[in-house]
């Protein structure tokens, strides 16, 4: 029989994904700073970023007139990423290479990114 003071299952799975979502908004502030800042280079991998998080990150890359070399692996990045990743790199003059090996980004996005 469970004591007192045990937390149900569930309350413990709502704080891990507290926990998850609190890493993915610092990785997130750290990235778009790290580019508005001028730094030529960003590497992330293994973070998640849903649509809101990687449209700021796509928005800073616009502005940017310094970062070269983007890495994005394995964050999750879908169709609806790619396109606004896409969209800021029709813009930003300065990068020369990209990297966004094992993301979920389908023909769409490829298709989008390579335009």
């Amino acid at each position: 029989e469970p004591s007192a003071m045990s937390k149900p299952s569930g309350a413990s799975h709502s704080a891990q994904e507290a926990m998850k979502a609190l890493q993915r908004c610092h990785t997130l502030r750290k990235a778009v700073k790290h580019v508005d800042d001028g730094q030529e280079i960003l590497h992330i991998a293994g973070a998640t970023f849903n649509d809101s998080g990687i449209r700021r990150l796509a928005m800073a890359i616009k502005r940017s007139g310094t970062l070269s070399d983007l890495t994005l692996e394995n964050c999750s990045i879908d169709d609806a990423g790619a396109e606004h990743l896409a969209e800021a790199l029709e813009t930003n003059r300065s990068m020369t290479r990209v990297s966004l090996i094992n993301n979920s980004i389908g023909d769409h996005g490829a298709t989008r990114l390579a335009a």
